[in-house]
């Protein structure tokens, strides 16, 4: 068994060690992905792969997102040319409940996995075409916790909803946040409202 696009194809090996693999094919996913991006993260380590990765995959497996994430590590060079080149960006994510069970699946919404430094032009292009992407958010101003924003929503969300409306809800709060000047001291009304608009 090897952790591949190639290796994954050996479905059988897989499933009698008991991990279970995507529904979808990740080497085509990357393909769309690179083509016309819409996601990208910065920050590549475990939690993100693990926490989001699992958001993404789930997403994906329903039919909610057709392109993976594009992965941008800013700090750690070595983390892309160890962690996510070798293994086709694909991660095996392993969940041990209290239990003693184990949840064991590979995850594959991480398409591309990009060095985001400015040591080689050819990577700045890479970069620069990602971002050329033609979503254009209303207006920007300028200001931190858009990350963290957007995960407390979505969490807070999600305790009460489906995966399609937190997702929505946390985009929507992390807009509208974004496009307040000063402060945010909106209400949940407010972010409902954005949302109606």
């Amino acid at each position: 068994m090897k952790l591949s696009y190639s290796g994954i194809r050996e479905t059988k090996a897989w499933e009698e060690a008991g991990i279970s693999l995507p529904s979808y094919d990740p080497a085509l996913l990357a393909e769309r992905t690179k083509k016309d991006p819409v996601w990208v993260h910065f920050g590549i380590g475990n939690i993100f792969r693990i926490f989001i990765g699992t958001i993404a995959d789930q997403l994906i497996e329903s039919g909610d997102l057709d392109r993976g994430i594009i992965c941008a590590e800013t700090f750690d060079a070595e983390v892309v040319d160890k962690i996510y080149d070798p293994f086709d960006n694909l991660v095996m994510s392993v969940i041990m409940h209290g239990d003693g069970r184990r949840d064991l699946k590979v995850l594959g919404p991480l398409s591309e996995a990009v060095r985001a430094d400015a040591g080689s032009p050819a990577r700045r292009e890479r970069l620069k075409e990602i971002f050329r992407a033609p979503l254009k958010p209303r207006s920007l101003a300028g200001r931190t916790g858009r990350g963290d924003t957007t995960f407390a929503g979505y969490l807070t969300e999600r305790l009460g909803s489906s995966i399609p409306v937190a997702l929505e809800f946390a985009a929507a709060l992390v807009s509208l946040k974004m496009e307040t000047p000063g402060p945010f001291r909106g209400t949940r009304r407010d972010v409902y409202d954005y949302i109606e608009r």
